[in-house]
């Protein structure tokens, strides 16, 4: 899976192990299980990622609705044995190619935390950045580990696997042909074992420590990238660098081109300078690749939180109604001018009549004051307050989610950006039927716009849309990916990830009380 999770000493779990989870990420199981502190514990690490203060992390600064801790003594765990020794709260968090981690700590009824330590690691770069934001001290390490193998080894690999194949067909076990394949499947398998100790590994390497001054990853990394030429300089003071404007622009392919053309710093006998000075700028422009991919993903990435409602709403929804999350995203939809976008527009419309609510929808501001929103069915324009509350519902996380595809795709034109949708039991007040829709909504929102989705759910009926989607898209048969993951937690605070088979069921089990629940009923009525 492209993502996992693990932190310590966090609300309910002293020591939560790492767990993956996947683009559109399922969170099931009982109340006051731990599901919220999963979300908690990714928000955190976002807020701080987006927040442009490496020192501390302001609790209600961000996604303050979703975190809703307020102090660091209600962030730590408090069934914690020896408590004394543990206040602090380590997060690491993997999203694709980045994995972070972030630890914090604070006084008891401190809304702000210190942060100790935060690290990045890019695996697509094998660049890692770990810093301590108190001290304003950053180590820079470089680790790139290359395993070539022989030719020889390639080749009985295949032999292998053709021998193999071979094997399948034959039925007979003790037939002098199927001996005879197995003694060389043996054979071969000692020779491939011999040849795997002769690969040749390449291991590239190096670090850097350096003070910095500024309090945000821009000017950290700005510090840093300068920091790198410094201590070249220190290290070869009779070296003279390309000027800085001549680097951004440096491959690795026009390295050598470009020192050659200072060749009056490198004597003939400095093989070992020259050789250094190549991989120096090599690095260097590595790693301002590297920080500038960075500072677009945290720019780039956003997260949005809708919660469960269950207020009932009136005819009227009043613009100035800062409460009522209908009327709030009513509000933001009108003024974006969204029922005017087509593909907006067109994406309501049809999720309405997926879910049996209208064939269109009509918003109306009423005399500045407050806006009019009506269904038509049956030609006919009726107020949604008119409708039953499963239909508020539906309606409320279409257009939510109107809004959030209209945001990824305006902005999508400037950069590549990373959206999380956190949404909070979707079912409330559905039918079974229409429960089952909300997974098709949820992955064709991530299928055509690339949105990603945690969902806390005890809907059965959304679950097993998920594993009906894993056995007709073949998302479990290679090379397809399945977006899809869902996570267990049960009542005794252990978690885990529910493992999808080719056809769609799972491979392992639910704790009691979720999918057996139905069948349990139905065999005390026999």
């Amino acid at each position: 899976m492209k993502n996992n999770i693990a932190f310590k000493h966090f609300r309910k779990f002293e020591d939560f192990p790492k767990l993956d989870f996947n683009d559109i990420t399922f969170v099931v199981g009982k109340n006051n299980s731990g599901k919220s502190t999963f979300v908690k514990a990714f928000v955190m690490v976002y807020n701080y990622l987006k927040s442009g203060n490496l020192k501390q992390l302001d609790l209600n600064q961000g996604s303050v609705e979703l975190l809703n801790i307020v102090t660091f003594d209600r962030a730590l765990c408090k069934t914690m044995s020896e408590r004394e020794n543990k206040e602090y709260i380590p997060i690491t968090l993997k999203l694709g190619n980045y994995e972070f981690y972030l630890n914090v700590t604070g006084k008891k009824d401190s809304t702000i935390l210190d942060v100790a330590t935060f690290k990045i690691t890019d695996t697509s770069s094998f660049f890692t950045v770990e810093i301590d934001p108190q001290k304003e001290h950053a180590i820079i390490s470089y680790n790139y580990r290359e395993t070539i193998e022989n030719d020889a080894l390639n080749e009985a690999i295949q032999q292998k696997q053709v021998l193999e194949q071979a094997l399948m067909s034959i039925t007979d076990e003790l037939s002098k042909d199927s001996i005879d394949i197995k003694s060389r499947i043996e054979k071969l398998s000692k020779n491939i074992e011999n040849l795997k100790d002769a690969k040749t590994e390449i291991e590239t390497s190096f670090t850097v420590e350096a003070d910095y001054s500024g309090n945000d990853f821009t000017q950290l990394f700005d510090d840093l990238f300068t920091e790198l030429e410094v201590q070249y300089w220190i290290e070869n003071p009779n070296v003279e660098l390309i000027e800085e404007s001549q680097v951004n622009n440096i491959e690795e392919s026009d390295v050598t081109e470009e020192i050659s053309q200072n060749e009056e710093v490198i004597e003939s006998d400095e093989e070992e300078v020259f050789s250094d000075l190549r991989y120096y700028y090599i690095n260097r422009n590595n790693f301002k690749n590297f920080s500038d991919q960075f500072l677009s993903f945290t720019n780039s990435s956003k997260v949005f939180y809708l919660p469960a409602t269950l207020n009932k709403q009136s005819a009227l929804l009043s613009i100035r109604d800062k409460n009522n999350d209908l009327a709030d995203v009513v509000h933001k939809y009108y003024q974006l001018g969204l029922q005017d976008d087509p593909i907006i527009s067109g994406f309501v419309k049809e999720w309405i009549k997926e879910f049996q609510i209208g064939t269109d929808l009509k918003i109306e501001l009423i005399n500045g004051e407050a806006y009019d929103i009506t269904l038509k069915e049956n030609e006919v324009f009726i107020p949604l307050a008119d409708k039953g509350m499963g239909s508020i519902q539906a309606v409320l996380l279409i257009l939510r989610l109107a809004s959030v595809i209209y945001y990824k795709e305006q902005e999508s034109k400037k950069a590549k950006f990373n959206y999380f949708v956190i949404v909070e039991e979707p079912e409330l007040n559905l039918h079974p039927a229409l429960q089952s829709k909300l997974c098709d909504l949820f992955f064709e929102v991530y299928d055509k716009y690339k949105v990603k989705f945690i969902i806390e759910t005890h809907s059965e009926y959304i679950i097993r849309t998920t594993q009906l989607l894993v056995k007709e898209n073949d998302f479990e048969v290679a090379p397809n990916e399945n977006p899809f993951a869902v996570l267990y937690f049960n009542d005794d605070l252990k978690v885990w990830n529910m493992n999808y088979r080719q056809d769609g069921r799972f491979s392992n089990e639910f704790g009691s009380g979720f999918f057996d629940e139905s069948s349990n009923l139905a065999f005390e009525l026999m």
